[in-house]
């Protein structure tokens, strides 16, 4: 069974301008426990003290210490992640004319899990093992922006801008 445990706080400042407009930020931190992960617990036995093999083959040839040639795949509710997001924008909507509203995310999350494979990177060491989670932009801009005409005719624009997503190659053995 998956016991996931949790932390999370944030904080939030805000404020209203004169002339209709409004500033907000918050800030999040969040930790969570328990995240499944899948190790292979018959991982080729080598020789090296650092965990990884000294070539490619020396792990394809080295005897497994349960059954030969056979990856053995051990559930664990081990994972972690950690970090945190920070939100800012502004927005007018007092105005009979228009209304605008536009804010910033900024994602700092780092894991040791992963949604689509949750392995870790080595079945030998978990020293420096986190990276960003699958499928996480790292910053984001949202902007929405409407103007009132005259025949009750209104105009509306939306922004959504995402910057890149972590790009991850497996090589190796």
């Amino acid at each position: 069974v998956d016991q996931v445990s949790s932390l999370q706080t944030h904080i939030s400042i805000e404020h209203t301008f004169p002339h209709g407009w409004h500033a907000a930020s918050t800030f999040f931190w969040a930790e969570n426990w328990g995240s499944l992960r899948i190790r292979n617990i018959n991982a080729p036995l080598i020789g090296s003290g650092s965990g990884l093999p000294l070539d490619p083959t020396a792990a394809l040839l080295a005897p497994r210490p349960i059954a030969p040639n056979e990856n053995i795949l051990q559930y664990e509710n081990s994972g972690h992640l950690a970090g945190n997001i920070l939100v800012a924008g502004a927005d007018h909507k007092g105005g009979k004319r228009f209304g605008i509203s536009a804010y910033y995310v900024h994602v700092n999350l780092k894991t040791d899990t992963s949604n689509s494979v949750p392995s870790p990177q080595s079945s030998y060491s978990e020293l420096s093992e986190s990276s960003r989670p699958d499928g996480e932009s790292k910053n984001a801009i949202y902007a929405s922006g409407n103007l009132h005409l005259p025949y009750k005719i209104d105009l509306s624009a939306i922004l959504d801008a995402l910057s890149g997503q972590p790009y991850n190659i497996t090589t190796g053995t």
